[in-house]
């Protein structure tokens, strides 16, 4: 039926966008220089954590001391609000 007909242009407007959006990301991967597990361009980072003030085990000082350990450039706090039931 006629009715029909602009629903099926816009689911087909819509994979189609999303085939073409993963293609063109696919070709950037491609492209891109990804450093090698070891290169020296390579960062370790750690940007979500949880500590003793929500459901994590370890307070915020031992985090820090594991990320420093760990070679961590960088490392982010990722409480859940106090309010969440655990």
């Amino acid at each position: 039926p006629l009715y029909f007909f602009p629903e099926f242009i816009g689911f087909f407007l819509f994979h189609i966008y999303y085939l073409l959006l993963f293609f063109v990301l696919f070709i950037i991967i491609l492209v891109t220089d990804i450093p090698e597990k070891g290169d020296d361009n390579m960062t370790l980072q750690n940007l979500h954590t949880h500590t003793v003030f929500s459901d994590g085990k370890n307070t915020p000082e031992e985090m820090v001391l594991g990320a420093v350990r760990a070679g961590c450039t960088s490392l982010g706090f990722s409480e859940h609000s106090p309010l969440a039931p655990f």
